[in-house]
């Protein structure tokens, strides 16, 4: 028995794979509608100024126009694959990140990262404080592009696995977006 120990002892979490998207953000997030419903989940407040001539309509979606970097991840775990997009800051910290639920076209997510990934920065924590069904929008406002969202619509499995998600990230998730 004592083998048995040892050998669970050895055993570590799997850790994600990370890619880098190069190109600018601005290009990645105009991306983003493409991507049907995710599951977003935004960070501490307190960001610096927008960059990249991006303006958010929703002032959970302020993380992405501010993000120094973006980073996509992909993990296997016991309950099946994960795949996510990290939204980071100067210091490398993550400050926003959605991941790709069954309903997500990922069609479109290989594309992205076909024509935007390059090498990873490290593995940081994401302290969430909220989770949200969406999907994105974008529009050009006066030369600017403006980033949004809009409820999304999932699966019954895409919904339980937003919710297995929120839960695992320590957030609540809200069920439709505030008005």
């Amino acid at each position: 028995m004592a083998w048995l120990t040892g050998f669970g002892a050895r055993l570590r979490p799997a850790q994600p794979s990370l890619r880098a998207i190069a190109g600018s953000p601005r290009q990645c997030l105009r991306w983003l509608p493409q991507l049907g419903p995710v599951l977003y989940l935004a960070g501490m407040r307190g960001c610096p100024r927008a960059r990249h001539g991006v303006l958010a309509e929703d002032v959970d979606l302020m993380p992405l126009t501010h993000a120094a970097a973006l980073q996509a991840a992909s993990m296997i775990t016991p309950v099946g694959p994960r795949e996510w997009l990290d939204a980071l800051d100067d210091a490398g910290a993550i400050r926003a990140r959605i991941y790709l639920l069954p309903d997500t076209d990922y069609c479109a997510w290989d594309g992205m990262q076909g024509r935007f990934m390059q090498g990873a920065r490290a593995m940081t924590q994401l302290r969430a404080r909220t989770a949200r069904l969406i999907a994105f929008t974008h529009r050009r406002l006066a030369g600017l592009d403006v980033l949004g969202c809009m409820p999304a619509r999932v699966s019954s499995l895409g919904g339980r696995l937003a919710a297995e998600l929120a839960r695992a990230e320590h957030v609540w998730m809200q069920r439709s977006l505030p008005s």
